[in-house]
């Protein structure tokens, strides 16, 4: 429940007041039942949070990290990435992109050649078209495939932008 709070971070206080007012059962979940153990293990290191067991014993693929250059070069890398997964037989709307903010999200549209569809509450996934977010509007979703794209201020010490990309590799 600690790592759900990080927009304004975790209030200790008000969340003992709420568990004394509105009896609960609180359980910690023993494996994590949606993702394999690969992404668990990339999400971990990545975020300095704590890796848990998987119940998938399957990788159906490999999470790989890449770097670019230029926001043109990110494009590019998306396109290239989504293209070949389309040649594969990946259907556009098994995709989704996630930025961790609003400004890289609409780079990426203009610069992309790419039909996206931009997720809001009343569209989630649409037939033939790549869904695009960011991470915070994403937050509860999840799709097939994920790219998380233009993760600029990488920094361990930043517990907020830590647990919005251990969110991120999640879905």
């Amino acid at each position: 429940y600690k790592f759900q709070g990080f927009y304004d971070g975790f209030d200790e206080e008000f969340f003992k007041l709420f568990v004394s007012q509105y009896p609960t059962t609180m359980n910690t979940l023993p494996l994590n039942c949606r993702n394999h153990q690969d992404i668990i293990n990339v999400a971990s290191r990545h975020s300095g949070l704590d890796s848990i067991p998987c119940r998938r014993k399957d990788i159906p693929f490999k999470t790989k990290t890449k770097f670019y250059k230029s926001i043109e070069d990110l494009v590019f890398e998306i396109e290239e990435l989504i293209n070949n997964w389309k040649k594969g037989g990946v259907d556009f709307s098994r995709v989704t992109v996630l930025t961790p903010n609003k400004f890289i999200l609409k780079e990426i549209i203009e610069l992309s050649t790419l039909n996206y569809n931009r997720v809001n509450e009343d569209s989630h996934k649409v037939e033939n078209k790549v869904s695009i977010s960011t991470i915070h509007s994403y937050k509860g979703l999840e799709n097939d495939f994920i790219l998380v794209a233009g993760v600029l201020n990488y920094s361990p010490e930043i517990m907020e932008s830590m647990s919005l990309l251990y969110v991120a590799y999640t879905r």
